[in-house]
């Protein structure tokens, strides 16, 4: 896999599996740097995100499920059947000049419930030994035979623990993956609000639903000018007559506001509106949104390693959504990205390529996620359509446990 920032070692997720979570059964997929997972709504592209962020997340175990609606709401259920646990494995791998290192790291997470349905950690593994240095510790409720792994200890607190483990031995880089994901789900109301919080309650990352939009821009202005100027360009491509979008001051709160050309003025200079946040388009709040996430100082500086998004394309004009794929695609040389999506308008750009994206399908209540199948693959190769045109086509489906593609059955 090609490291599109070769003069840096980065760090990624490279593999993920899931079992028995929310909708999904059973799940193993490859990540890439940019990685689009497409399909329907309510085919399963969010419980993927949920249980990557499940397996990140510091918060103790109780509060990770309660999240989330509940340990029933996290088993997978078919028919009357649920599922007594929960499986998620990352694996993490260092890259430096293109060259992968030795090995790969293994994060395994197992989680059910007790006797009285109360979430239960079963099984919490870390196998980052080799070129990764003495990384390996692990608890299981049930030991396992001829296995070498270190057994918590109390001093770490309520499990899971990989947080608390990372931070007392040296894997930086190992450590800054597992803390510097960020995960978001944009709300045009959140973005629009004035931002009450103190310079001292506040870190400088864009907050999950879009909290602190106008510090995050208002930093990228002072360290970054070359980044809050194409911000501003992509804003003023896809939203008809915007120039920018910038942090308003008001002592230590802020707020963002908006600058727009004005139409009709007969001046050779353009006349420029300043509307406040109340009066901005959920559409125009949205992209700030998710320009800010992509490009913020965070970003910048590598404090984030990992970015998902979902649906980026929310309230944005279809035919300018091509142009959004560049951002991600750009982005990605930075942090890992990976975004669900609904729409075949945010394929329609010649960076977008087949293996950047996941198929996504609910199939008897059961999401589904491959690769794209052979048919699809065959139609964009031979240049019969282009992503966007097979998506919209609806052929852009998973591969199936009966195709013998060469890409893996059902996942």
């Amino acid at each position: 896999m090609e490291d599109p920032n070769p003069f840096n070692s980065r760090i990624f997720i490279t593999h993920v599996k899931v079992e028995n979570f929310a909708s999904i059964r059973e799940c193993e997929v490859e990540l890439g740097w940019l990685t689009i997972l497409t399909g329907p709504n309510a085919a399963g592209k969010s419980n993927f995100l949920k249980a990557i962020a499940f397996a990140l997340s510091a918060d103790p175990l109780r509060d990770r499920v309660q999240k989330l609606g509940g340990i029933d709401a996290l088993l997978y259920r078919s028919g009357n059947q649920v599922a007594d646990s929960f499986q998620i494995e990352l694996m993490f791998r260092r890259f430096h000049r293109n060259v992968p290192d030795g090995t790969a790291a293994r994060y395994t997470l197992t989680v059910g419930r007790d006797r009285a349905g109360r979430p239960k950690l079963y099984e919490e593994i870390m196998d980052a030994r080799g070129d990764w240095g003495d990384a390996t510790f692990g608890f299981a409720a049930e030991p396992r035979a001829a296995r070498n792994f270190l057994v918590f200890g109390e001093p770490l607190g309520p499990g899971p623990h990989l947080h608390g483990y990372l931070e007392n031995i040296d894997t930086p880089d190992l450590k800054d993956m597992v803390s510097c994901a960020h995960f978001y789900d944009l709300d045009s109301e959140v973005l629009r609000e004035t931002d009450l919080s103190l310079p001292q309650e506040r870190c400088d990352a864009l907050g999950e639903k879009g909290e602190h939009l106008g510090h995050v821009l208002g930093r990228l202005a002072e360290g970054y000018p070359e980044v809050k100027a194409e911000i501003d360009d992509y804003l003023s491509i896809m939203i008809p007559n915007a120039l920018g979008i910038d942090q308003k001051r008001q002592g230590d709160y802020s707020e963002i506001e908006g600058r727009f050309r004005v139409e009709g003025s007969g001046s050779d200079e353009p006349v420029v509106e300043v509307f406040r946040s109340t009066s901005l388009s959920e559409g125009t709040l949205r992209l700030a949104g998710i320009l800010a996430a992509l490009n913020q100082w965070c970003v910048q500086q590598g404090h984030i390693k990992f970015l998902a998004i979902e649906e980026p394309e929310k309230a944005l004009h279809p035919p300018k959504l091509g142009v959004l794929f560049e951002v991600l695609d750009s982005s990605s040389h930075m942090a890992q990205v990976l975004v669900t999506t609904q729409s075949p308008d945010l394929l329609d750009n010649k960076a977008a390529k087949p293996e950047h994206i996941l198929a996504v399908e609910n199939v008897d209540g059961e999401t589904v996620i491959t690769p794209l199948n052979e048919v699809t693959l065959a139609l964009h190769r031979d240049k019969v359509a282009s992503l966007t045109e097979l998506m919209r086509m609806g052929v852009m489906g998973p591969v199936r446990p009966d195709e013998n593609s060469g890409h893996g059955g059902e996942a």
